[in-house]
């Protein structure tokens, strides 16, 4: 079977994923706790791609509005920073470091989901802001995975089973 970001996404929130945490050993949970970062990550890129896009869509009559290009680019950049928190707004740069296999999930989701789509300007915004509300929700149970897992691995350390020495010494490895 062929891995799809929606198949990746459904193993790491499939019940099985987390069913035997409470058993598996420290390095099979920081491995899945990785895992599903990964796939976290990746939503977190591909919702931040769809923001972008919808942003561009709504904001697409700017340069009828505007005559002067720079003003065109200056409101995009302010709509499109808008989704960015911090006090050096119009400045931050984030960049999302993805595994190669992960990056190229979320690029053809993100073709298939508006290949073969009439090309109406307020139909491919309905599809990409269904869309971006479907990722959200999809990172919301990501974020309730590690939860479960990173109290786990918490756990673990509570109880003496992890220590941080062994990861450090991983680390030196």
């Amino acid at each position: 079977m062929k891995a799809t970001l929606e198949n990746t996404v459904d193993k790491v929130l499939s019940p099985e994923f987390l069913s035997d945490v409470s058993s598996i050993s420290v390095d099979d949970l920081r491995a899945r706790r990785e895992q599903a970062q990964g796939v976290e990550s990746t939503l977190s890129y591909v919702r931040r791609l769809l923001q972008a896009r919808i942003d561009i869509l709504k904001n697409s009559e700017l340069s009828v509005t505007y005559k002067d290009p720079s003003t065109v680019t200056e409101e995009l950049s302010k709509s499109l920073s808008h989704h960015v928190k911090g006090p050096e707004v119009s400045s931050r740069f984030v960049e999302v470091e993805l595994p190669e296999d992960l990056h190229g999930l979320a690029d053809e989701w993100i073709n298939h989901l508006t290949s073969g789509v009439v090309r109406d300007r307020d139909q491919l915004l309905v599809i990409l802001e269904e869309a971006e509300r479907g990722i959200s929700a999809e990172r919301h149970k990501l974020h309730d995975v590690l939860k479960v897992l990173s109290s786990e691995v918490k756990d673990r350390y509570k109880s003496g089973e992890a220590s941080i020495d062994s990861v450090l010494n991983e680390k030196k490895s």
